[in-house]
C-alpha cells in the first residue's frame, strides 16, 4: 500500500511538473485522467458545465463538443493530428467553445449524443464529435475527422469552418433539424407495449440467428464485437427452447473468440474488439466491462456443456484483471490503453526473429501453434492467434499432447515475462461503480461454479471498496480516482450493483446481502423509476436507457432484479415493476431483437423463473454447493430465520434431520429432492438438459 501510495505521489508530481513547463488549460485540475490528457492542448477546453455553456451564450458562439476516453485509439490520433496542432487549435477557439467529456465519467451525456448520431444518419462511436447552439442545438455530428483530407473524408478544418457557416447562415435548417431530435428521441423512448409469451422469445430467434457468421463465428462482419448482451440472452433461451443450433453459434463464437487475436493469449483477458471478420486481429485496448461481462459469459456456458477449456479462458481472465486492472484496496480500474509510445498494439505483437531469441528452440513449436510468420499479420509482425490445436501439434511434432500444453505454457510465461519489460501500458485507473459491479458478479458467479473461497473474498474486496469509498454522504458517486468524484451514481451503477449483489446472495446464502439488494431497489424504484413510461430514467432528469450496447441495458438488468427479488422473497411490488418494464417495451424490441436482448433475457427469467429453496437440515451446505453450480438454478436460497425468506419458505417442510431442495418455477414447487445426484437430475430435467 505505502508503494502504492509512493507511486502515485511521484506519478502526480510528474504530471505537475509536465503540466508547469506548459502552458495549461481549464482541464489540468480535473479528476479525470482522459481530460488531463488534454490539459496541454492549445485548445481552450471547458469540461462540462454552466461555465462553458454561459460563455457560448454570451459570445454567440457554437459550441464543440468532443466525447472520448483514455483507452481510445482514435481518440489518441484525433488529438495528436488536430487538437495539439497550434493552427488547428486556433481555428477552434476563434470559432467555437470547446468542451471535453470524459465518456466514462458522464454516460449520460454520451448514450445521449450517441442517440442524436443515430438519429442524424451517423454510426456513433468515438471520438464522438458534437457540434452545437449555445442552447444546445445539434448542428452537425461526426466521429474521428483527419487534420488533411483522407480516406474520403474532409479535414477537420474545413469541417470547423463549414459549420460555424451553417450556424451562422442556416438557422431555420438548425430548428428542423431539433425538431426532428426531438420527435425521434420520443419516438425511441415511448413504450411499444404487448404480452409476453414462450412465442415471443422463438420469433426474436429468426433475425438474430441470420446475422450469424456460419464461416468465422460471430454475428454480423468485420468489425467484430463480443456483444455481451446478445450471447448471453442466446445461451438463456438455447436451453429453454431446446434449440441445439442456437448453442452450436454460441459455442462456435465463443471457441473463436479464444483462439482469436482479440484474446490476449500470453496474459489473458479480452481486446475491445476484433477489426476483421475472422476474429485475428484485436483493436488493442482492453475494457473493464468487456473482461468482467465476458468471464460472466465463458462461466454460464461452462455450467452449461461443462467444456473445460471455457473454465480456463474465464479463470485467466479473472487473473488477468486481478494481477493488472486491481486497485490495492479492492475496486477495479477502467480500461487499458491500445497504445505505447504512439503506435497501436506495440505491446502486445512479437516478430519471428524476437520469438527465436527469446524461445530458442521452443519457437518453432510455438509458432506453428500461434500463427507466426516472418511477414507477421499486423504491420510486419505477429498478433497471436491459435492456428493450430493440441491434437494437431502433438501430431505434427510427434509428442503427446501433455507435452504441447507443458511446452506451450512454459513459453507463454517466457514472454509474459518479457512483455513486461516493453514500455508499460497506461492505465485509466478511474473505478466505475457499474463496472465494479460487473467484475463483483463474475468474481460470486466463478466462486459459486468452482468452489473457490479465493474469488469470493475477492468479490467482498470489490463491495466493500464501492461502499467506503464511493458512498458519501448517503449518496454513491459515480466514478472514483484517488478520492470520490462529484458525479452522483446513474442508472446503470445501482442496476450492475443490485445484480453483483445478488449473485453474492445465491453464491454465498447471506442474507445480509440479499437485504442490501432489496434495500438498493426500493431506493431506484424511489429516486429513479418514471411510472408514466414504465421504466428507470439514467438520471432524475434523464432519458431512460433502453438499448444493449457494449452492456445490457440497465433498466432491463434491473428488471431481471426485480424479478430475483420477488422469486426470493414475494415481494409483489416489484413483480409489478419488473413486469410493467417488460411488458412496455416488447413491442418495440419485437421490432429490433438485437438492440434488446436484455430484455429478452429477462423474459426469459420471467417466463422461468427457477428458484432452487434448501432447508435446515444435514447437508444443507452440500446441496447449496450443487445448486450453485447449475446453470437452471438461476435462483438459490438455503433457509435462514430472516423474515425476508419466510414466503419463499413457508410451505417447505423438513420430513427428517436432512436438507431437502425443492425445485420451484415461480410459485410451484416439484418434489424436494436430499441428494445431490437428485438435486441435478431434477434441474437438468427442467428444459431436458
Amino acid at each position: 500500500m505505502v508503494f502504492y501510495r509512493e507511486t502515485i505521489n511521484l506519478y502526480q508530481e510528474y504530471i505537475r511538473r509536465g503540466l508547469r513547463l506548459k502552458k495549461t488549460n481549464r482541464l489540468a485540475n480535473q479528476t479525470s485522467p482522459y481530460l488531463r490528457e488534454h490539459a496541454t492542448n492549445p485548445v481552450d477546453w471547458y469540461p462540462w458545465g454552466d461555465e462553458a455553456l454561459q460563455v457560448a451564450k454570451e459570445k454567440n458562439k457554437s459550441v464543440l463538443l468532443s466525447i472520448g476516453y483514455s483507452a481510445c485509439h482514435w481518440c489518441h490520433v484525433m488529438a495528436r493530428e488536430s487538437f495539439e496542432d497550434e493552427k488547428t487549435a486556433a481555428l477552434m477557439n476563434k470559432l467555437y467553445v470547446n468542451i471535453k467529456v470524459d465518456r466514462e465519467e458522464r454516460p449520460d451525456l454520451d448514450d445521449y449524443y450517441q442517440k442524436v448520431a443515430h438519429i442524424m444518419g451517423v454510426q456513433g462511436g468515438w471520438p464522438l464529435t458534437v457540434f452545437l447552439t449555445p442552447d444546445l442545438k445539434p448542428i452537425f455530428i461526426g466521429t474521428y475527422f483527419p487534420k488533411e483530407r483522407r480516406f474520403g473524408m474532409p479535414s477537420f478544418r474545413e469541417i470547423l469552418i463549414g459549420v460555424e457557416r451553417i450556424y451562422r447562415e442556416k438557422q431555420d435548417k438548425i430548428q428542423e433539424i431539433q425538431q426532428t431530435i426531438d420527435s425521434v428521441m420520443m419516438e425511441m423512448v415511448s413504450p411499444e407495449p404487448g404480452e409476453i409469451t414462450v412465442d415471443i422469445l422463438s420469433s426474436a430467434l429468426i433475425p438474430v440467428m441470420s446475422l450469424y457468421d456460419y464461416a468465422n463465428c460471430g454475428f454480423g462482419t468485420s468489425p467484430k464485437f463480443p456483444s455481451y448482451p446478445l450471447l448471453s440472452y442466446l445461451l438463456s433461451v438455447s436451453s429453454i427452447l431446446g434449440r441445439k443450433d442456437v448453442m452450436e453459434a454460441i459455442l462456435g463464437t465463443l471457441n473463436a473468440m479464444a483462439r482469436g487475436g482479440i484474446y490476449d493469449h500470453i496474459g489473458g483477458g479480452f481486446h475491445r474488439y476484433s477489426v476483421d471478420a475472422e476474429w485475428r486481429i484485436p483493436h488493442f485496448e482492453k475494457m473493464l466491462y468487456d473482461n468482467a461481462l465476458l468471464a460472466i459469459l465463458y462461466l454460464k456456458a461452462f455450467m452449461v456443456t461443462e467444456k473445460k477449456h471455457l473454465l480456463q479462458v474465464a479463470e485467466e481472465t479473472l487473473r488477468y484483471l486481478e494481477r493488472e486492472m486491481k486497485h490495492p484496496e479492492g475496486g477495479y480500474f477502467s480500461s487499458q490503453n491500445a497504445e505505447t509510445e504512439g503506435e497501436e498494439g506495440k505491446y502486445y505483437v512479437w516478430s519471428k526473429e524476437e520469438l527465436v531469441k527469446l524461445l530458442d528452440e521452443e519457437e518453432e513449436l510455438l509458432s506453428k501453434a500461434y500463427g507466426v510468420t516472418s511477414g507477421g499479420n499486423f504491420n510486419g509482425k505477429n498478433v497471436l492467434y491459435r492456428y493450430m490445436d493440441d491434437d494437431e501439434l502433438a501430431k505434427e511434432f510427434d509428442i503427446s499432447k501433455k507435452e504441447v500444453v507443458m511446452r506451450l505454457e512454459k513459453s507463454r510465461r517466457i514472454l509474459y515475462d518479457y512483455r513486461k519489460s516493453r514500455h508499460i501500458l497506461e492505465k485509466d485507473e478511474k473505478i466505475i461503480v457499474s463496472w465494479n459491479g460487473m467484475v463483483m458478479e463474475a468474481l460470486f458467479l466463478a466462486g459459486g461454479v468452482t468452489g473457490n473461497q479465493r474469488y469470493v473474498n475477492l468479490a467482498f474486496e470489490v463491495l466493500n471498496f464501492i461502499f467506503k469509498k464511493m458512498f458519501i454522504d448517503g449518496e454513491f458517486r459515480h466514478v472514483y480516482l484517488e478520492e470520490p468524484g462529484n458525479t452522483q451514481a446513474f442508472l446503470e451503477d445501482y442496476a450492475f450493483l443490485v445484480s453483483g449483489i445478488l449473485e453474492g446472495y445465491r453464491t454465498t446464502g447471506r442474507v445480509d446481502l440479499l437485504e442490501k439488494a432489496v434495500e438498493l431497489a426500493d431506493r431506484i424504484i424511489d429516486e429513479l423509476y418514471d411510472e408514466d413510461i414504465s421504466a428507470f430514467t439514467t438520471s432524475p432528469e434523464g432519458l431512460p436507457p433502453l438499448f444493449d450496447g457494449a452492456i445490457p441495458s440497465p433498466n432491463f438488468v434491473m428488471a431481471k432484479n426485480l424479478l430475483k427479488i420477488y422469486y426470493l422473497t414475494g415481494r409483489e411490488d416489484l413483480l409489478d415493476i419488473g413486469e410493467k418494464i417488460l411488458k412496455a417495451y416488447i413491442g418495440k424490441a419485437q421490432k429490433n431483437p438485437t438492440s434488446f436482448a436484455s430484455l429478452f433475457e429477462s423474459v426469459a427469467l420471467y417466463l422461468n423463473p427457477v428458484v432452487v429453496a434448501i432447508t435446515e437440515g444435514k447437508g444443507m451446505e452440500k446441496l447449496a454447493s450443487i445448486a450453485r453450480k447449475e446453470f437452471e438454478a438461476y435462483m438459490v436460497a438455503v433457509e435462514t430465520n430472516s423474515p425476508l425468506l419466510d414466503e419463499l419458505f413457508r410451505d417447505k417442510k423438513r420430513i427428517s434431520e436432512r436438507a431437502l431442495a425443492y425445485v420451484c418455477m415461480g410459485q410451484k414447487c416439484l418434489s424436494p429432492c436430499d441428494t445431490p445426484t437428485g438435486l441435478v437430475n431434477t434441474l437438468r430435467d427442467l428444459w431436458g438438459r
